[in-house]
């Protein structure tokens, strides 16, 4: 037999075992993601480059278990702000 859990109230606060089944998704729910704050809208990027290079950035980014999108974000930030200093 199921044990029905019954909703927090204001005079009640969920308890750790109420927060541990809710997320496992034992009351029938699924469990949400925790919020993040908003992203700035991105914007799509293509470049040309020589196929070896890209095959060695892959490469690398892979064995340091990092995407390449995320590199070329770090490297370009990184050129702005020597660009700005």
């Amino acid at each position: 037999m199921v044990k029905k859990r019954t909703p927090p109230t204001a005079s009640r606060q969920p308890s750790q075992e109420d927060i541990e089944r809710f997320a496992a998704g034992a009351d029938g729910g699924t469990p949400k993601p925790p919020q993040e704050a908003p992203k700035e809208k991105t914007m799509r990027f293509n470049a040309n480059v020589p196929q070896s290079l890209y095959l060695a950035v892959k490469v690398k980014a892979a064995e340091e278990n990092v995407k390449m999108n995320s590199l070329v974000i770090k490297w370009m930030k990184e050129w702005v702000n020597d660009e700005e200093q």
